[in-house]
């Protein structure tokens, strides 16, 4: 699962594109009726059965809110069911978070942190870059520069599950075989980044 945080007012569209183009496996926090960005509730990912005290009732509240509410496509009703499930389960801890304004989210970036979750994050000058775990220097205020990446991380996504795909024909050794989803996951994430720095200008040098 990969989390796609808020960005800067007007980058709503563009981020929740991003996240759908890697479904199922991409959420985004999505907005308010308002047009302002959920803000993180603390807890969510380090103290989760505190902070979602009811998750099955939860879970059992949102699956009445869609059969009762006004009529979906297939794809919006199998992704509410999707999130239904891994509410009740107690499935949402992502695999990946990419962060586009660090500024705004540093109790999300502690929390991620304390449970070992990458994230890839947009670092101005502003931002001391060893607090992420894959920083991007880019202007995390600029409204084309957070749709240019979170369309680039979307692609690079899908390259790399293709990718991942291609190295998963050949035998894996015994020994590595309790490792295998570990090294699966990485390879994913390193292809990531990989496909990232490549689609930019100079990137020959690295």
């Amino acid at each position: 699962m990969v989390l796609f945080s808020n960005g800067v007012l007007g980058t709503e569209k563009a981020i929740c594109q991003a996240s759908e183009q890697l479904s199922p496996n991409g959420y985004s926090r999505g907005t308010r009726p308002n047009g302002e960005g959920v803000l993180w509730v603390r807890g969510t990912l380090t103290n989760a059965t505190k902070v979602l005290q009811r998750p099955r009732l939860a879970a059992k509240q949102l699956l009445l809110a869609t059969s009762a509410g006004p009529p979906a496509d297939d794809h919006h009703q199998a992704q509410r069911k999707r999130q239904a499930d891994n509410l009740e389960s107690l499935k949402f801890l992502p695999s990946l978070i990419v962060i586009f304004t660090p500024r705004d989210h540093r109790v999300f970036l502690c929390e991620a942190a304390l449970k070992h979750i990458p994230t890839i994050t947009l670092i101005g000058s502003d931002v001391n870059p060893r607090i992420v775990t894959y920083p991007i220097p880019a202007n995390n205020d600029s409204v084309r520069s957070i749709k240019l990446i979170a369309g680039v991380l979307a692609r690079a996504y899908q390259e790399g599950l293709q990718k991942r795909a291609e190295l998963s024909v050949f035998p894996v050794p015994s020994p590595f075989l309790p490792l295998y989803p570990q090294i699966n996951q990485s390879l994913t994430h390193m292809y990531l980044v990989y496909s990232l720095l490549s689609d930019f200008p100079g990137s020959e040098s690295l």
